[in-house]
């Protein structure tokens, strides 16, 4: 028998949903999509075409425990460190969404990455405003020069010239990834810069990659931020597989040094595929409960009790969802569980008749009491759905629960049975 890695199962068992991920598996095309992407248009770039990164954009956006954040960590700490001579990853600058309002920010945040030197050309050329609360703009606390003041985000007298003044001859061999987390918050004084950099803007070799939930890039092309984004650009994440899953379960037995015979790999991998519906939010808890059980065995998986781990991964799953749910919804389970009887689990619907079933769930649920969510529009009903991931487009634009469980934990929170559930339905 081998000796587990007691330590390593212990800080599993403590680790957070927000922690990077120990074993990444299941979104090589996205991974593949993205690499091409930059790949072809540097060459195209070092060959003279300055707009080659127009539309060079990548969005990866899903339901909320999808991964999304997972796949930028991978990029940027993983795949794209420097090993070895020759390897022209890109340059990783991360943004959040507040810094798209004002494009000096930005900027500055390149130039430190590729050419500190750079930065005093553009120390020279701006001032920061003051901020709505009266503060100095964090740029000016960090020790920029301020030459003058402004009083509009949108009147900042910086443009993408002033960078490439700025950096001068500077020999670009590879390219810049603008990764930008949660950028379904984007601000509509960031969808401008956005644009810019979408539509190429810039002229260098300079691209952003988008993190964000289900509603991200309708939000973003309603915003004019994301004027016709290349086909398979977008990237709707889906659970993963089960060939995903065992594979996940693997490279965690195998990194921890469990003991247990292959049927018993096998057993446990299905018994956690099935309870985690392949969503990796929920494999993580998974994983986190058979970590507790795993400490108590000494690391020998045939003395685990599967279902005490689960039902521990339970809990963290429950605490999951009821703080997802957001202010919209907080108080309104009884709409959230009539809109649930009529989303199919095996289909997908089109965005009306989605449409129609918060509409007769606002109804039933105003009747029922529930004054709170009728005082909602219908639309901003189903942007907050798809925004918390209760709802997610498909491959073909229509609308899928993609968490069985959440469907089911919707229901059971509105206290409606099965038999409920068939007689609700409108179709």
């Amino acid at each position: 028998m081998r000796k587990p890695d007691i330590e390593g199962i212990r800080e599993f068992s403590l680790s957070s949903d927000r922690d990077s991920a120990r074993f990444f598996v299941g979104r090589e095309e996205v991974l593949d999509n993205i690499n091409y992407a930059w790949q072809f248009r540097m060459k195209k770039w070092t060959g003279g075409e300055t707009m080659s990164f127009r539309s060079a954009t990548r969005l990866v956006q899903g339901a909320p425990g999808a991964g999304k954040t997972s796949v930028g960590t991978h990029l940027s700490e993983k795949l794209w460190k420097p090993w070895g001579k020759g390897k022209k990853f890109p340059h990783v600058v991360v943004l959040s969404t507040g810094m798209l309002n004002n494009p000096l920010a930005v900027f500055m945040n390149i130039c430190e990455k590729i050419n500190p030197d750079a930065l005093n050309k553009l120390r020279t050329t701006f001032t920061i405003q003051h901020t709505a609360a009266g503060g100095i703009d964090k740029i000016i606390k960090a020790g920029y020069k301020r030459q003058a003041i402004r009083q509009e985000r949108d009147m900042l007298p910086v443009e993408w010239t002033d960078l490439r003044t700025a950096l001068g001859n500077y020999q670009w061999d590879r390219p810049v990834c603008l990764l930008i987390d949660e950028a379904q918050t984007l601000e509509p004084g960031g969808f401008k810069l956005l644009k810019d950099i979408h539509e190429g803007a810039h002229e260098l070799p300079i691209f952003p990659l988008l993190m964000g939930l289900g509603n991200t890039e309708t939000r973003l092309q309603e915003g004019n931020a994301l004027t016709r984004p290349e086909s398979g650009s977008v990237h709707t994440l889906p659970p993963l597989s089960e060939e995903q899953v065992r594979e996940l379960c693997t490279c965690y037995f195998d990194t921890y040094r469990t003991n247990g015979s292959r049927k018993y790999r096998e057993e446990t991998i299905k018994k956690l595929y099935s309870w985690s519906d392949g969503w990796p939010s929920h494999m993580h808890n998974a994983l986190k409960g058979l970590s507790m059980e795993l400490l108590k065995s000494n690391g020998d998986l045939e003395e685990v009790n599967i279902d005490n781990g689960l039902n521990q991964a339970r809990i963290y799953r429950q605490n999951y969802y009821a703080n997802r749910v957001g202010d919209t919804f907080r108080t309104s389970q009884r709409f959230l569980g009539h809109f649930m009887t009529n989303i199919p689990s095996n289909r997908s619907l089109l965005g009306d008749d989605v449409h129609l079933i918060i509409h007769k769930a606002k109804e039933k649920a105003v009747r029922q009491g529930d004054q709170h969510i009728g005082q909602h529009s219908t639309d901003h009903l189903f942007a907050r759905l798809l925004h918390q991931g209760f709802i997610q487009p498909d491959e073909n634009k229509n609308y899928v629960c993609p968490i069985p469980s959440l469907r089911t934990w919707c229901l059971k929170q509105a206290g409606l049975t099965n038999t409920q559930e068939t007689e609700d339905n409108i179709f």
